[in-house]
């Protein structure tokens, strides 16, 4: 009876000291936060000064701390927490340590590299044009359209179109907000407006989280040739210029100034030395003649003389080069040697 009582007693007291240092020491929590990134989390090349870092972390137990290279990414505790940064870029390798820290000490890193490059340069006049039509529940945003617009002619990529345009060309086909976002009404809009792109989408509030899908719609075609989404808190007006200033480096990061040679020549289409990392599908190039401005004096170049001689529209795509079909060109004028940029 006596051992039949000690076994009993040790019983309980194991339990209960088992009890007391998971209350006294906190939960037995060895699984470290998952970091999601959108989009994935590889090795980018960038033309801009500034990135958006956007993302979602997990954890069974609160996210006690969640940082970018040291800066703070939150506001407040959660098992699920989402973050949405513009990070600043030096030109050349950047890297970019995304760390979270659980309430059981538990550590979580991510690090992505981003290499930084100088854009090329052509006049405005000859760059994409854009015209930014209302998105759907745009009153969840009072005044996105017109942030959204300032915020992509500060980043001095596209060649906007103006608001006041878009508006008279929507009252006069009495079109409302919905019809816009069939692609072949955006696009019906774009042609009056003479904008060869045009950008809508849809805003929702998810658990006062506002997320923007946005898309940019090709003209000529009717096909989306760029989609993004970037979300942020709903509760903080001051956040609508994050958010469009965000989207804007988006855009700009998907539609990056680079420029190529064209090494051959066949019939209408043309191979030129710009890979996947640098152009896609579906996108359209300014094939132009090139020649250095030379300084008389310094005898140092100082520029670049430009001649646009037509464009073109990328229909394949290799490792290391492009095929384009020339468009509104004289075919005859062009040659191996002549340049392409990114329109």
């Amino acid at each position: 009876m006596k051992v039949r009582s000690i076994i009993l007693f040790f019983i309980l007291f194991l339990a209960l000291s088992t009890h007391a240092s998971a209350g006294f020491f906190g939960p037995r929590d060895k699984q470290a936060p998952v970091i999601k990134l959108q989009p994935q989390d590889k090795a980018l090349v960038v033309y801009m000064e500034k990135t958006v870092i956007q993302g979602q972390v997990e954890d069974e137990n609160n996210i006690e701390s969640l940082t970018l290279n040291n800066i703070p990414l939150m506001d407040s505790k959660g098992r699920n927490i989402f973050f949405s940064h513009i990070a600043d870029l030096d030109m050349g390798e950047n890297i970019l340590t995304i760390k979270a820290v659980d309430k059981a000490g538990n550590t979580a890193k991510k690090t992505i590299k981003i290499t930084r490059n100088s854009s090329s340069q052509i006049q405005l006049s000859e760059r994409l044009s854009l015209a930014v039509l209302p998105f759907k529940n745009e009153n969840i945003l009072p005044g996105f359209q017109d942030r959204l617009t300032n915020a992509l002619t500060q980043q001095n990529r596209f060649r906007m179109i103006e608001r006041s345009m878009i508006d008279t060309i929507l009252s006069e086909q009495h079109l409302n907000q919905t019809s816009l976002f069939d692609n072949q009404t955006a696009s019906k809009i774009g042609r009056l407006v003479s904008a060869r792109s045009v950008l809508t989408g849809t805003i929702i509030n998810v658990n006062n989280r506002v997320v923007v899908t946005a898309r940019i719609i090709d003209v000529e075609t009717s096909k989306i040739i760029s989609r993004q989404e970037i979300w942020g808190k709903l509760a903080v007006f001051s956040n609508v210029g994050d958010i469009t200033h965000g989207l804007a480096i988006r855009f700009h990061q998907d539609f990056p100034l680079t420029d190529g040679q064209i090494i051959k020549k066949q019939g209408v289409k043309i191979i030129v030395d710009m890979g996947q990392n640098k152009i896609k599908p579906g996108r359209r190039l300014i094939v132009f003649k090139g020649r250095p401005v030379v300084h008389p004096v310094s005898k140092k170049i100082i520029g670049t003389d430009i001649n646009i001689l037509g464009h073109a529209r990328v229909i394949d795509i290799l490792h290391n080069t492009a095929t384009a079909q020339l468009e509104d060109c004289d075919v005859e004028n062009i040659s191996p040697m002549d340049r392409v940029i990114t329109e």
